[in-house]
């Protein structure tokens, strides 16, 4: 063992080292230093495993809705076919009058073909209520991730008295300037919103502009 090793092996646990914290150079003694340093070690490790299992999260999700997608589109073209080919229900009395040998099989083979309608009818609102519940989910991450830029951008907004405060003031300037309730309602981009508070915000405070005297400017 070389001589900087074994200097480095006799240090006590209490012997300072000089280290930068937050862009300041601190002594600290090297006990802490070292755990210091490890608790970084754990958390950059544990970063980098929750990135790559989000990663890998989304790449089954996106995945598993392709593979939904395309599964519907055979749904809704076997039920386009179903209907296409659906024939004329029978008179039943007479056909059980005119041909009771096969009114059993005539009877079996409609229900049948009644009961695959009904099958790909039940998988069709299946799968429309699950792409909903997807799309309200991917929606509601949308405005929650919004509503976290809106609270860092503006602090005072997170006061939820003040925030619904600004809500209204925005649906009513944003109304007064042409849009509808509906576009308001689905205003998710955060930066839109901010935009339109500061328009708002600059003509209230244009509207509060003293104005000249008419009487002044005219000469009378």
């Amino acid at each position: 063992m070389d001589e900087e090793g074994s200097a480095v092996e006799n240090l006590s646990p209490e012997t300072l080292v000089t280290v930068k914290i937050d862009g300041k150079t601190q002594e600290i003694p090297l006990k802490e230093a070292l755990e210091g340093y490890q608790r970084q070690s754990d958390y950059s490790r544990r970063m980098n495993e929750l990135r790559q299992e989000k990663a890998s999260f989304e790449q089954e999700f996106e995945a598993v809705r392709t593979e939904r997608q395309q599964y519907a589109t055979l749904i809704n073209a076997l039920d386009a076919q179903l209907k296409e080919l659906m024939p004329q229900e029978p008179d039943w009395e007479r056909l059980h009058r005119e041909d009771p040998l096969n009114f059993p099989l005539v009877e079996k083979q409609w229900r049948d073909y009644q009961s695959r309608l009904a099958a790909t009818k039940a998988e069709k609102e299946r799968l429309s209520y699950l792409q909903n519940r997807e799309e309200q989910g991917r929606l509601q991450s949308i405005v929650d991730q919004g509503r976290q830029y809106l609270m860092k951008q503006i602090p005072e907004w997170n006061d939820p008295n003040k925030w619904n405060e600004a809500r209204a003031a925005l649906k009513e300037y944003g109304q007064k300037v042409g849009y509808t309730e509906q576009e308001l309602m689905q205003a998710y981009d955060p930066r839109a919103i901010i935009v339109l508070e500061k328009a708002r915000k600059f003509d209230q405070l244009m509207s509060k502009r003293p104005q000249p005297d008419k009487r002044i400017v005219t000469g009378k």
